[in-house]
């Protein structure tokens, strides 16, 4: 290729892979920068597959794998079930390989990823305060749901920030660094989301050397208090988890802590009756409506769509192919994260960039489903498999 086309087409991406981070606090439904990075992907796969798979290393392949092999099952989930969501997934995750080939095939900087995370953040951030402060919302939404808010600060604030990029460690870059954390702490903080703020609270502490990890528990201790005693939100938010456990002990599980408890029972009894299939993309809601009709939920479980716990909906939804395939998937990526850190350290940010976003995803998904939203997917996939990519592009 030509080296003008060639950078063209890395300026191109560049601003494709910003537009579609940067974009997603102002709408749910941007993905203008997506398909842009996915036209390109796929093109340099078409045009040049043997130079693009040559760029492969051997900590590529798990990784590559899974990810074929989670899309293969999703669209036998499709065919079985008449349904567009797998197929789309299916879609997704192959798109996504072609974003590792094309991080290592054009130079990309990671930093454009690092920027656009901060800058979403400070956005989401504000977006939070505007709402929560002047309109008086209980709980910030932004143009998503509440928890997928929280979700999104704890994302975007807390990538690049355990990313560490080497040269983000001073001067503007590292004030941005910061903006971004703050913006997406406060996006959490405002979305009165209880696991956002444990996400975070947990990704800070692990990211602190170990010595200073003692400390830094007592200091997020005393900071945690300091916030919860000053904080009617974070107050109300605590004692509501208190409550409801308390009403979900004496039998009232209408609550938000009680019906996720039920939500989980209901799913584990599905997986054991329906163990290979599940229940189809669409049958969570069938499954639960079910459920009241013969008086064994009560009438508000009716209203919910997913399980409120990645892995238990993937399994209930596309059975036991599909848990297992999201799980390998990311132990997979995770390996390879290391493999590559330990080959090219030059390129250690990207890498653990890729475990953070994995960690971040698996915390988060203890108590929501995100990835049933196609922008949240996308965001995990494009994140992750960049991430690869860069790690891998000097080995």
């Amino acid at each position: 290729m030509h080296a003008f086309s060639s950078q063209a087409l890395a300026g191109t991406a560049t601003l494709a892979l910003f537009s579609f981070v940067a974009a997603m606090p102002l709408s749910a439904n941007s993905r203008v920068g997506l398909v842009l990075l996915a036209c390109i992907a796929l093109g340099l796969c078409l045009a040049q597959p043997r130079r693009m798979l040559g760029l492969l290393d051997p900590p590529d392949h798990a990784p590559m794998l899974a990810a074929g092999a989670l899309a293969s099952w999703y669209l036998v989930l499709a065919v079985n079930w008449q349904a567009s969501a797998p197929a789309m997934d299916a879609l997704r995750l192959l798109l996504s390989c072609a974003l590792l080939l094309l991080a290592r095939r054009l130079r990309i900087s990671s930093d454009a990823l690092w920027l656009a995370c901060c800058v979403a953040a400070i956005i989401l951030g504000a977006q939070s305060a505007w709402q929560a402060l002047v309109q008086g919302l209980p709980r910030a939404q932004g143009v998503y749901f509440h928890n997928i808010v929280g979700a999104l600060g704890a994302i975007f604030g807390l990538l690049p920030w355990l990313a560490r990029p080497a040269h983000w460690q001073r001067g503007w870059r590292r004030s941005l660094l910061w903006l971004g954390l703050i913006g997406g702490i406060v996006a959490a903080l405002f979305s009165s989301s209880r696991m956002a703020w444990i996400t975070i609270v947990v990704l800070l502490l692990a990211s602190l050397r170990r010595e200073q990890r003692v400390g830094g528990i007592v200091l997020g201790g005393l900071l945690l208090a300091l916030v919860t005693g000053f904080s009617p939100l974070v107050q109300d938010r605590w004692q509501s988890l208190f409550n409801d456990l308390a009403r979900y002990h004496n039998g009232d599980v209408v609550t938000s802590v009680g019906m996720r408890f039920e939500m989980w029972r209901a799913s584990a009894e599905s997986i054991l009756t329906h163990p290979w299939l599940g229940v189809g993309p669409d049958g969570f809601v069938a499954l639960m409506r079910t459920g009241v009709e013969q008086g064994r939920w009560p009438a508000a479980m009716a209203q919910h769509t997913h399980a409120h716990n990645e892995f238990l909906h993937a399994w209930v939804t596309g059975g036991l192919a599909s848990m297992l395939g999201l799980m390998a998937l990311l132990y997979y990526a995770w390996r390879a994260s290391r493999r590559l850190e330990a080959a090219n350290p030059a390129q250690a940010a990207a890498a653990r960039g890729a475990r953070a976003i994995i960690l971040l995803l698996v915390l988060l998904g203890l108590s929501e489903t995100t990835l049933i939203y196609g922008g949240i997917f996308n965001l995990y996939l494009v994140c992750l498999f960049l991430c690869l990519g860069w790690a891998g592009r000097d080995c």
